[in-house]
């Protein structure tokens, strides 16, 4: 009785609570992508640490040390989730979508996160990932500096990529809207103590142009959400990916999947090249 009066206090003077974050792996990525936006009153700031808590409980138990998370098809974007994008894809269509996770404890500490995301030429950063990389910035970066700053930067990107479709090599163009956002918030449950973590969710803003069109190649949609959270002297950083890639070939067959898989696995290990260089 003593735990539900102080709620029924809340409730009845008409004050909202946080809502407290789901425990299993799949539905903590989804959570977390859909609550990413801040808020008035700093709600979202204790489920988001909620969120990278239980992320952080849950990678305790079931992952030994060293070792590579990867899963396909496990998790979900709902089309509610896309509306909390702003502005939204012009392609918005969630059952379209097909995700994967991916998941390692780096050599990272939050405050490389902060200088490596800084950087405004991310080409020279990952150039595995991109034939080009051009960045605007859409927010205050020096406030996010400063003591009791801005806890999110903003930034738009138009990008070139190179993928080989059966033997021909396709330039795709887009542009993608980012965010990173800083979370130091005690749980909406669990401990008491503050959470520091870091979510970053980054969308394809309309579907990409294909030069030349193979195999009636359209990617349309991408979607991504990244949480780094402390352990054990490093940070977890966990991706989750969703994609709509449609094509006259089979787009859900492993080796696309794997390939998405691949991306993010090798994108961690460059990362944290940069974390370990400075």
């Amino acid at each position: 009785m003593r735990r539900f009066l102080p709620l029924l206090l809340l409730v009845v003077a008409g004050c909202r609570i946080p809502d407290p974050a789901p425990v299993e792996i799949d539905e903590i990525v989804q959570f977390g992508f859909s609550r990413y936006a801040a808020d008035e009153d700093d709600l979202n700031d204790r489920t988001l640490a909620d969120a990278a808590e239980n992320l952080t409980l849950w990678w305790a138990e079931n992952m030994e040390d060293g070792e590579l998370f990867t899963a396909s098809d496990e998790t979900e974007l709902r089309a509610e989730d896309l509306d909390t994008l702003d502005p939204p894809s012009s392609a918005a269509e969630s059952e379209a979508l097909l995700g994967v996770m991916v998941g390692r404890v780096t050599d990272c500490t939050l405050e490389d996160i902060d200088r490596l995301y800084f950087i405004d030429d991310q080409r020279s950063l990952f150039p595995d990932n991109y034939v080009g990389y051009d960045r605007t910035r859409t927010s205050d970066f020096d406030c996010f500096l400063e003591a009791e700053g801005c806890e999110e930067i903003t930034w738009d990107s138009d990008v070139v990529q190179e993928t080989n479709v059966i033997g021909t090599i396709v330039t795709r163009e887009f542009t993608i809207g980012s965010g990173l956002r800083r979370v130091a918030a005690v749980p909406s449950e669990g401990t008491t103590d503050i959470v520091n973590a870091r979510f970053s969710r980054t969308w394809m803003l309309d579907p990409a142009v294909m030069t030349p069109t193979i195999a009636n190649s359209d990617f349309r949609q991408n979607y991504q959400l990244e949480i780094m959270t402390p352990f054990e002297g490093g940070i977890i950083h966990f991706y989750g990916m969703w994609t709509d890639l449609r094509s006259d070939l089979d787009t859900s067959a492993s080796i696309f999947v794997n390939g998405y898989v691949d991306g993010l696995a090798e994108t961690l290990d460059a990362l944290e090249a940069h974390c370990q260089a400075d």
